[in-house]
């Protein structure tokens, strides 16, 4: 099942070091270095309202999850694109 979840709930994943590390091995950039998430950087990021997170589950368990960035529209009153 694939669900809307808060980032919190990503990184209280018993999982989260393992989701990491597979994330780091398909997108890693080696020019930025070494992937190194930073939780309450994207806990502002959510609180600003410009991402969501989306949680893939088997069973209870974390399998995937996927953060989308919403780019906020200045010429439209800062209304976002959905």
């Amino acid at each position: 099942m694939i669900r809307e979840v808060p980032v919190a709930e990503i990184f209280a994943a018993p999982n989260m070091k393992e989701l990491f590390s597979e994330y780091a091995v398909e997108c890693s950039i080696p020019l930025i270095g070494e992937i190194n998430p930073q939780p309450e950087i994207y806990e502002a990021i959510e609180k600003a309202g410009i991402m969501q997170c989306f949680g893939a589950y088997e069973d209870d368990l974390l399998v995937g999850f996927a953060t989308v960035l919403m780019m906020v529209l200045p010429h439209y009153g800062k209304r976002r694109r959905r």
